[in-house]
Formats: C-alpha cells, sequence, structure tokens
C-alpha cells in the first residue's frame, strides 16, 4: 500500500493571537504547539512522510530539528497567504510521493489532533470522493446578527458542519484545486472549499470538538485545560 503524505502549515502570522511568537510555536504543555500535531502523524500508520511550511524567516533557524523528526521531509518556506503556502508545500513533496496518492493537509494550530484522525481522513479518500474532512455537525442554535450587535433573525444549522482539519485528497485533486484558486484570485477558507469549486467531491468524517483551532489568546489556556483533563469553558469569539 502507497502511504499518504502530509502537508503541515505553520507559516501563518498569528494576527488574531497575542504576542509577537507565530502559533504553531507557541509553548503548549512544554512544547512546541506545532511539534504536537507532528508527534500525532508520528504515530499515523498511513502517513509515510511529512512536508513543514515555515515562515520564510525561520525556515533555516529551523530546518534542523525539524528534520530530525520522524517522517519530516522537507521544510519549506510558506508564501504570503495560506493558499500559497499550501502549494509551495505541495511542490516540496519528495519524487516518492507523486502520482495519484493521497495527500493530507494539516494546520499547526490544531495541535491536539489524533492520529486516529488522520488515519480516518486518509481512508474516507476512496470511491467516488476525491477528498474527505474532519468536521464536527453545528449544535448551537444559530442567530444572524446585524452590525449593531442585535439579532435579525435565526438561521438553520440542519446539515451545517464546522469544518477543522486534517483533510486529505488525492494528489492530482488538491494540486488542481489550489493550481485553479490562485489562477482565478479566488481566496478559499479551506482546502475543501477549494476542490468542490473545481468540481471535486468530497466527504466529511467525523472530527472532535477537542480539535480545537488556536486562534485567540484564551485558545492556549483551553487546549491546556483539555489536555489536562479539566472542565473547560472557552471564551467567547471578540
Amino acid at each position: 500500500m502507497t502511504l499518504a503524505a502530509a502537508v503541515v502549515l505553520a507559516a501563518g502570522r498569528s494576527e488574531r493571537l497575542a504576542g509577537t511568537m507565530p502559533k504553531p510555536f507557541a509553548m503548549l504543555a512544554g512544547t512546541r504547539v506545532l511539534d504536537h500535531s507532528l508527534a500525532a502523524l508520528g504515530f499515523a500508520p498511513s502517513v509515510g512522510i511529512v512536508v513543514v511550511v515555515v515562515p520564510e524567516a525561520l525556515r533555516d533557524e529551523l530546518e534542523g530539528r525539524l528534520l530530525a523528526m520522524p517522517k519530516v521531509a522537507a521544510v519549506v518556506a510558506g508564501g504570503p497567504s495560506r493558499q500559497e503556502s499550501l502549494a509551495l508545500g505541495l511542490a516540496g513533496l519528495p519524487g516518492v510521493a507523486a502520482g495519484d496518492g493521497v495527500i493530507v493537509v494539516h494546520d499547526a494550530a490544531r495541535p491536539l489532533v489524533t492520529p486516529a484522525i488522520f488515519e480516518d481522513v486518509v481512508r474516507a479518500v476512496s470511491g467516488e470522493f476525491d477528498g474527505a474532512i474532519a468536521a464536527v455537525p453545528v449544535d448551537d442554535a444559530l442567530k444572524q446578527v446585524g452590525d449593531g450587535g442585535g439579532i435579525v433573525g435565526p438561521r438553520s444549522r440542519a446539515g451545517l458542519w464546522r469544518a477543522q482539519t486534517p483533510q486529505a485528497f488525492r494528489r492530482h485533486c488538491i494540486e488542481a484545486s489550489v493550481k485553479q484558486a490562485l489562477a482565478d484570485g479566488v481566496v478559499c477558507d479551506d482546502c475543501s472549499e477549494m476542490a468542490t469549486r473545481a468540481g471535486y467531491r468530497v466527504r466529511v468524517v467525523a472530527g472532535s470538538a477537542r480539535n480545537v483551532k488556536i486562534t485567540r489568546p484564551g485558545d492556549i489556556e483551553l487546549c491546556l485545560a483539555l489536555l489536562a483533563g479539566e472542565p473547560v469553558e472557552p471564551e467567547p469569539a471578540g
């Protein structure tokens, strides 16, 4: 069986997180946020190699240490946007990952991902589906809110899911999808949007409420509480 390759995106500017350290390199329970995801990939049997995309200014400093981690085959500099960083990460995949293999894309800002979630999305890329993403159903009541904070009206949550990473795709699917989005000047929220926009079929598999994305200052504390098994109450969006 051909093993999947993974691209881990760690080149974001962390504009919504306080401090000067990019969030993938902040410390979480004594370990860098990025390293938590790399450790999970290390224990995912279906993934053979990993490419890490980091800020251009930090690449030389980080390359040696990252290449020493299990499965990491390349460290590449990212671009000015997530889509451009993804394109650079795909271009940095070693030739062994060529062909119609599966490529997994994961945001380093989700450090509580598990090997099982990686396995589930890779396994779900099959049959008529060119891609699969981890996601969780929307459980809360949805409201449309106006500029002044007043509720405009309710919105149905039926059939709505919150997308997470990892997301997995056949290689030709993700490469063509990124290329088309960049050529059209379209900014997509995630890889599955690029793929469905390009005409590919993508399915959802169950993610986890614990698979938190570190975006705002309180998210680090939330992840620490989850790691410690403590009761948590997420901060409201600012």
